[in-house]
């Protein structure tokens, strides 16, 4: 399996879609959906969902994940309420997979976002540079150096239930979004990957909290997806396993 961290995206930004954001209070909500024809006149299809939106977290948390294979680079600063869009200096909109069905063909992304991490203490300051010789212009004060949280995050994908691959782990490269909120996001190609039914795992911890913290043994999320096979259609889905056979008690003597 190739863990493929390439940052190389897709094209500049194309049409407009039909992402849009509101900004809602914490709460429990249930929402109702519609795609109609241009003149509004026809229903094309309709859903609706029930959702919670929690209080922004007080401590180390974890978002759900997004798994997609399209991502678009902007070509202007979006917005604050833009959905789906990491970075302001380069920003991309992440567009999620709603059915989670892939090919063979396409790279799996998949992002997510951390809060509250513990930063790392400072640095300790770096001896003062060498007095410049009488008449040369000063040196030039060297950058502050960037300090980013330690997370760490164990990847994995289960094939049918069991492990398909064997788990990745390592540091997560996080990009900051605002104050004490961060966001990370990779590609795996799909190549390697047979049709059929699996599920993405990932664990993180945050190494810079408490050992004995809930952040320092990590916080657990996973998302379920499919490869279909190379007509486009769904695989099948794997025989259940039987349950072992109880063994037999022998008789009791009299």
């Amino acid at each position: 399996m190739d863990w493929n961290s390439s940052a190389v995206l897709p094209g500049p930004e194309k049409s407009p879609r039909s992402a849009r954001s509101i900004v809602l209070p914490a709460g429990n909500y249930r929402g109702a959906f519609g795609l109609f024809t241009p003149d509004g006149a026809t229903a094309l299809a309709s859903a609706s969902a029930t959702f919670r939106i929690d209080p922004k977290p007080a401590d180390f948390d974890v978002s759900p994940l997004i798994l997609t294979n399209t991502l678009t680079p902007l070509t202007k600063r979006p917005a604050p309420t833009d959905p789906f869009v990491f970075g302001m200096d380069k920003p991309i909109r992440v567009e999620p997979k709603a059915d989670r069905r892939f090919t063979k063909q396409d790279s799996l992304w998949y992002f997510y976002t951390v809060w509250n991490p513990k930063m790392p203490e400072a640095a300790a300051a770096a001896p003062a540079p060498a007095a410049p010789p009488p008449g040369a212009p000063p040196a030039p004060a060297a950058a502050p150096a960037e300090v980013k949280p330690r997370i760490q995050a164990r990847i994995g994908v289960l094939k049918d239930g069991q492990p398909a691959f064997a788990p990745l782990t390592g540091p997560a490269e996080m990009q900051v979004l605002s104050p004490g909120y961060y966001a990370t996001g990779s590609e795996i190609p799909l190549t390697s990957f047979e049709p059929g039914f699996y599920t993405f795992t990932l664990t993180v911890r945050d190494l810079g909290a408490a050992r004995d913290s809930a952040a320092f043994k990590g916080i657990e999320r996973k998302e379920d997806f499919v490869v279909l096979k190379a007509d486009g259609t769904m695989p099948e889905k794997a025989a259940p396993a039987k349950p072992a056979p109880k063994p037999k008690v022998p008789p009791k003597k009299g």
